[in-house]
């Protein structure tokens, strides 16, 4: 029966995107929320991620690239830093208590599953050519993200309050929602003169009610973040009552996300906040993990981290030292050296500006509140990835990257070089010149 719905699924979602490469990109936005809800065929790795993968491939070999604009070069700069991180990691000898652990297939589908994050925000910047095929792939990826926050708030309905979604857990979805929460905020405060902006309000009160529900720290504070900057850039009105709401969650937050807000964190004897619960274990993770760049000086490679760091220190404080870094920012670091971290933090700062170009200058009031939006999500996704890594997770991110790829393209169009007029020719000239 998986493998008929497979079947089912992938046929339709080739035969969409046979119509074209917006279409391709448009319906790969659409599923990647729910991918891993799709179950994979009876081969092997043939999943809908890979079917993704090719489509994307596919799109950007039907559209042709624009000799005067490109998509800026950290990206492809960072895929060649994740390849070498993944090659590298078939040299490195980890302790032999954690050698059974790894699995290098896994690895592998690691490796695709970031590779295609990065090929889908590329394919997005060549197919998004036209206002046109920018809005139907953004169509796409509102259905799809939009989706999964109706999901989570039907859950919240049933479960009494109780939200998991399809991300396996609770921080992942906490993390979702309250990035995609804050995207559909992004675009309602900027898309005034369009009534489609109320959709997006209800997407957003939505999402941010579902994450309250995941119970998630991390995931509620990536939601104040980033509601705060995007009411703050917007309606300054909305941004003191964001922060209003903030500063008083201990009134109106739920019983159990208040609860664990208030094992947290400890008052010692001198009156000063320390870190406790899974915050203390998570700064030895990170503590640990920068223990390791002296004696890996071309990084651990890419997914090894759970299986070297717990010997920098984790052993004697952890029952289960096995962890991944649960910080993004710190994974890079470790596992591709500090110039790949500072790589990282390039790519997603020039996203950063290309939404803010986008929302700024860009000539299609629906393109701005896009731009808006995008801006918002990624001030989102980056505040929720400080505790946990999920940036190149295709149902988390899949979304995301698609939509930076648009911002790009369309903040390129926006510093499109301007072609001078050339002068007459000097025959023409002759002619014209009065006698």
């Amino acid at each position: 029966m998986g493998a008929l719905f497979f079947l089912t699924v992938s046929l339709v979602y080739i035969a969409y995107s046979m119509r074209g490469p917006s279409h391709a990109l448009a319906a790969t936005a659409a599923l990647m929320p729910l991918n891993q809800v799709v179950p994979s065929g009876l081969i092997p790795g043939i999943n809908v991620a890979t079917i993704a993968l090719f489509l994307s491939l596919w799109a950007i070999s039907k559209s042709k690239p624009d000799p005067a604009i490109s998509m800026t070069k950290l990206l492809p700069l960072f895929g060649v830093i994740v390849t070498f991180g993944y090659v590298h990691s078939f040299f490195v000898e980890l302790p032999a208590r954690y050698a059974d652990l790894y699995s290098p297939w896994l690895n592998f589908v690691k490796y695709k599953e970031w590779l295609t994050t990065m090929v889908l925000g590329y394919a997005a910047f060549r197919v998004a050519d036209t206002t046109e095929s920018a809005e139907r792939i953004v169509k796409g990826g509102v259905l799809g993200y939009g989706a999964e926050i109706a999901f989570c708030s039907l859950e919240y309905v049933i479960k009494g309050g109780r939200v998991t979604g399809h991300l396996e857990e609770a921080n992942s979805t906490g993390a979702f929602l309250a990035t995609y929460a804050a995207l559909s905020l992004g675009i309602f405060m900027a898309w005034k003169a369009d009534k489609r902006r109320w959709i997006f309000l209800g997407l957003g009160v939505a999402g941010a009610i579902s994450t309250l529900g995941t119970r998630s720290r991390g995931g509620f504070l990536a939601l104040a973040a980033s509601f705060f900057l995007t009411a703050f850039a917007k309606n300054r009105l909305i941004a003191i009552a964001v922060l209003l709401l903030a500063l008083t969650y201990q009134q109106w937050m739920p019983a159990p996300l208040l609860a664990r807000f208030d094992v947290a964190y400890t008052v010692d004897d001198e009156g000063k906040l320390q870190a406790a619960d899974t915050a203390a274990s998570r700064i030895e993770i990170w503590k640990a993990g920068f223990r390791t760049i002296p004696d890996y000086p071309f990084g651990l490679g890419l997914g090894l981290y759970p299986y070297i760091v717990p010997t920098y220190g984790l052993e004697g404080i952890m029952s289960r030292p096995v962890k991944n870094a649960h910080n993004d920012f710190v994974l890079m670091t470790v596992e591709f050296t500090p110039v790949g971290g500072l790589v990282y933090l390039a790519l997603l700062g020039a996203v950063l500006m290309a939404a803010w170009k986008t929302s700024r200058c860009d000539p299609e009031p629906t393109m701005r509140a896009f731009g808006s939006g995008i801006l918002g999500g990624m001030v989102g996704a980056m505040a929720a990835t400080i505790a946990i890594s999920l940036m190149f997770r295709l149902d988390f991110s899949g979304v995301l990257w698609i939509f930076a790829g648009i911002a790009c393209r369309r903040a390129a169009e926006i510093s499109r070089p301007a072609v001078r007029a050339r002068p007459p020719a000097v025959g023409v000239a002759a002619v014209a010149r009065p006698r």
